[in-house]
Parts: structure tokens; C-alpha cells; sequence
């Protein structure tokens, strides 16, 4: 018996000194495979001697059998495949409401998927349903573009996105044909469509700031991108920053010359705000509301200022000051793991700062990084990947500075600027993550730049300038689903005091003109 042990295990020593070595699972499910026929034979071995070293055996078979989906008891010395056994195993539960717009929608499977069978319509303005996944909202008639969907959970999951995004209030089902493969060739056992999943109602109400001493709001059509009429709230002089709680219950407003922060609730059916209440001492910079916690980060001289946010009144309380940045600290944006802050300049040093953000909010390690050559950072912003910012230098000659976003600290890396005709106010990015728009100051003829977006290099490529616009265009937003942007135009006089909304080609990125309206001294929009 010790012989026998022994012989096998030195059987097994040469094996692992000859053969074993890290492997491709994804190439070893061939039923012919040597690997996955070895594997088998371990089981032999095991079961003819129970007190053998398993783990050894395992070190050297690597467990191709649950990767591939195969089975070895099937009372022979071969494997064989669960070939009628490729499912998907999330199940329809319900119709689902408020779902985002920017979806996605995942699906989970019973086996890895072979990738090279995820065909999808990827052609923006296509309507065709055809490939092994599809997205209709008119039960596929008609079918909606996707973005190229991804794997997770070790393949065995697909994560699809619709390019562009859904529409809000809109009913979609997802079908997911035969067509699709696991990696062993098996075709999905049968084809599976979804119950209705129903987008969220966002992107109808437009809240502006008005420099004279107003809050403006109106609707937003949701299909359209027309505007409504313009309704204001009285408001201190100059106030020019705005932010809204994510849900859509509260507007917060800062003027730039003083110390207060103003806030009020928002009418949940009409969107229309009552005059804002206001704590006094605070801030007088940007503002910027955490994306899950009940809290709103403003800007002041050398400071950054967290408040808690009462979610039943709005009220602002004031936290922890954060000391770092310059006496001239402005614009500031959340990374969307919301795991970093980041803020600008308007004067006095062109460095954009950033801070760590803890899992209750507070802030630490402020770390700063140059644009180079420009004189300020203004209003930065972040690519919904979390991978890049950007950054105007307003009022200089560099144009937008982007930078590359370390995921583990947040530090940034300077790739390099880009040009724009008419330096830039503040930057926006569409919520795909596609196009960037640089926001050119001017009077009277104000200038807005549209740029494409390399995903992996982040680098910016001018496509179109819209020259000639009318004076002092300050702030831009877009709706949820990338397909409207509204513009505040801040000069007194003729061809100022107005917010212009635009419908967005979603092949280039370029706006079109929709509505016109009359809002005074419009600075930063906010839409929900």
C-alpha cells in the first residue's frame, strides 16, 4: 500500500514539474482537449484512492470541469457535455419602474459566453432589430442602438447599453435571441424576452441662476426639448452657482459675494420653488451634491465646506471644514465613484485640487496639479467613466486642459491641452461620455465648442464651433439622456438674459436650436 501511495505520488510530482503550468481556461473546453481529459482521470484517481492528496491533484489538474459546464459522472471514462443545459438564469419577476435611462440592463447565464455571438445593432438612428440581443420599446417592431456589451462574472454575465440612452418615461423589453453561444458552442436554450422595464421621469424641469437676484425655472419637454414659461424667485444679487439633491427634491443656490446658501423644495409635480430659505456664514463658491449621502460640498477662500443636508426640510448644516486650494477656490465636481473631489480657480494660481472623500462624506489629503500653461481651471468636470477631467482656462489662451484620473488616489496627470476660438467659461460633458462642450465667453458674439472624446486616450477632437452665438454664454447642462442642453446667457441688454435649449445630434454632438426664452442674467443650469 505505502508503494502504491508513493508510485503516485511521485507520478504526480513529475506531472507538475512536466506539465502543469497556468493555463487559458477559455482554450481547454474542447472535448477533446488533453487537459480536460487529464482532469478526468484525477477523478479516477481519487475515487480509486480515497486517502490520496486531493490538493496536489488539484495543483495539477486545474478545475476545467464547472468552467466549461461539463459533467464526469456519466459512468464512463470521457467527459460529456450539459449541452442542452446553456440558460439564462435571471428570471422576469415584474414589470420594473424607475429604471435609469442610462440603463443597463444585466443578464446572467448558466455557463460563460462566447463573446464573438453578442451581435447587436450598434448603428445610432438604426431602427432595425436584428443580432442575438435587442432593445425595442414597441415590442420589436422596432429596435434601439446599443452600445458593444460587456461580460462580467467571469463571462457569465452580460451587461447591455443602449446607445443612445433611453428616453425617460418610456416602457422598453429587452429579447435576447438563440443566436448567443456559450464558449462551447452551445446555442441558448431558448429565446428569453423581458417583461416591461419603464425609465425613470427625468429631464423635465430646468432650474437657472439669475445674477441679478433670481432662480428661474421652467419645464423641459421631454421629447421635444422645448421650453416652458420662465417663472423666478427673488434671490441675492449675483447669484450665479446652483446644484439639486439627485432625487429632485431641493434646489441649493450661492451668490459670489457673499456668505449665504440658499435652498428650497421643489413642487415634486409642477417643479415650481417658493423664495429660498438661506443660512448665512458659509460659503460663496460652487457647489456640488454627493451622488448617495445627504450631502452638498461647496467652495469658499482656501476652503472646502461639506453640509449635511436635513432630507425632510433641505436645510444645510454645516461640517467639517476641509482647508486647501487658493482664495480663489470656484468650480468643484464629484467623481462619480464618489470616491474624489475636485475644484478650480478663477484667478490666482491654475492648479485644479482634489480631495479623498470617506465613505461618510468627510474629506482629507488635498493634492494639486498644474494645467500647464494656463492661468486659471475655472470649472472642471469629469467623463461619466471616472477616467478623465477637464478643465477651461477662462479668460486665457490654453483652452481645455485634461487630465488623466489615478482610480486608487485621485491624483491627476496632465495629457496636454486643446485649443478652443473663444476662451471658455466652463466645460460639460454629455452623460455618455462622447462629446465635450467648451463654453466660450464672449460679447457679443459668444462661442460654443464641440469636441468628441477618445475613450481610452481621453484626448478631445474638435468637431464643430458654433460661432456668432449671443452674448456672455455662461453655463451649460444636458438632460439625463443626452439629448438636450440648455444654455444660460448672462449679459444685460439684447442678446443676453436668456437660457436657449438644443437638441443634440447624437452622431456628432453638434446642437440645433429649439426654444428661445427671456431669463436675466442666466449663469449655471441645473436640470432634473
Amino acid at each position: 500500500m505505502k508503494r502504491s501511495k508513493a508510485t503516485i505520488f511521485l507520478y504526480c510530482i513529475f506531472l507538475f514539474l512536466s506539465v502543469c503550468k497556468p493555463k487559458d481556461l477559455s482554450n481547454e473546453c474542447d472535448l477533446n482537449s488533453k487537459s480536460l481529459n487529464d482532469r478526468f482521470i484525477s477523478d479516477q484517481i481519487i475515487a480509486s484512492n480515497p486517502n490520496i492528496d486531493k490538493l496536489i491533484l488539484k495543483l495539477i489538474f486545474p478545475d476545467i470541469i464547472s468552467y466549461c459546464n461539463y459533467s464526469s459522472n456519466n459512468g464512463n471514462n470521457s467527459p460529456s457535455a450539459n449541452l442542452s443545459n446553456f440558460i439564462i438564469t435571471t428570471t422576469n419577476t415584474g414589470d420594473v419602474t424607475n429604471f435609469p435611462v442610462a440603463g443597463p440592463f444585466t443578464f446572467d447565464f448558466s455557463a460563460a459566453i462566447d463573446a464573438n455571438s453578442i451581435v447587436v445593432n450598434s448603428t445610432i438612428g438604426s431602427t432595425s432589430c436584428t443580432g442575438s440581443v435587442q432593445v425595442s420599446q414597441d415590442n420589436f417592431a422596432t429596435c434601439v442602438s446599443l452600445k458593444a456589451p460587456t461580460l462580467g462574472n467571469e463571462n457569465k454575465q452580460l451587461i447591455v447599453t443602449p446607445l443612445p440612452f433611453m428616453r425617460p418615461l418610456q416602457t422598453y423589453k429587452v429579447r435576447i435571441t438563440t443566436a448567443l453561444k456559450s464558449f462551447q458552442g452551445v446555442n441558448l436554450g431558448a429565446e428569453f424576452t423581458t417583461n416591461n422595464y419603464t425609465t425613470k421621469d427625468v429631464g423635465k424641469w430646468v432650474f437657472v441662476a439669475g445674477f441679478n437676484g433670481d432662480i428661474h425655472y421652467c419645464t423641459l419637454n421631454q421629447t421635444t426639448g422645448v421650453l416652458g414659461a420662465v417663472s423666478s424667485v427673488s434671490a441675492p444679487n449675483q447669484t450665479q452657482f446652483i446644484a439639486l439633491e439627485p432625487s429632485g427634491k431641493f434646489v441649493f443656490a450661492h451668490p459670489n459675494n457673499t456668505t449665504s446658501l440658499y435652498y428650497a423644495s421643489i413642487n415634486q409635480t409642477t417643479g415650481a420653488i417658493p423664495a429660498p430659505s438661506n443660512i448665512t456664514n458659509v460659503a460663496n463658491g460652487g457647489l456640488a451634491y454627493h451622488p448617495t449621502l445627504p450631502i452638498l460640498y461647496a467652495t469658499a477662500a482656501n476652503q472646502i465646506r461639506p453640509f449635511s443636508i436635513n432630507t425632510v426640510s433641505g436645510l444645510p448644516t454645516s461640517g467639517s471644514v476641509l482647508t486647501g486650494g487658493s482664495a480663489n477656490n470656484i468650480g468643484i465636481v464629484i467623481h462619480p465613484t464618489a470616491k474624489f473631489l475636485y475644484w478650480g480657480t478663477s484667478g490666482g494660481g491654475n492648479n485644479v485640487h482634489s480631495a479623498q472623500i470617506a465613505s461618510d462624506g468627510s474629506l482629507s489629503s488635498v493634492i494639486s496639479a498644474s494645467t500647464g500653461s494656463a492661468t486659471t481651471s475655472y470649472f472642471p468636470t469629469i467623463d461619466p467613466g471616472g477616467n478623465f477631467l477637464y478643465a477651461t482656462d477662462y479668460g486665457g489662451t490654453t483652452g481645455v486642459s485634461y487630465f488623466s484620473i489615478n482610480q486608487t488616489t485621485g491624483a491627476l496627470t496632465l495629457n496636454g491641452n486643446v485649443g478652443v476660438p473663444t476662451p471658455g467659461q466652463s466645460t460639460t460633458i454629455d452623460p455618455t461620455g462622447r462629446f465635450l462642450y467648451s463654453i466660450g465667453t464672449a460679447n457679443p458674439n459668444s462661442t460654443i465648442s464641440v469636441f468628441s472624446l477618445n475613450s481610452s486616450t481621453g484626448l478631445p477632437t474638435l468637431v464643430q464651433s458654433q460661432t456668432g452665438l449671443d452674448s456672455y454664454a455662461t453655463f451649460m447642462a444636458i438632460d439625463p439622456s443626452g439629448r438636450f442642453a440648455v444654455v444660460g446667457y448672462g449679459a444685460s441688454g439684447a442678446s443676453g438674459d436668456k437660457i436657449i435649449s438644443y437638441s443634440i445630434d447624437q452622431q456628432t454632438g453638434v446642437l440645433v436650436q429649439v426654444t428661445v426664452l427671456t431669463a436675466a442674467n442666466a449663469q449655471s443650469v441645473a436640470i432634473y
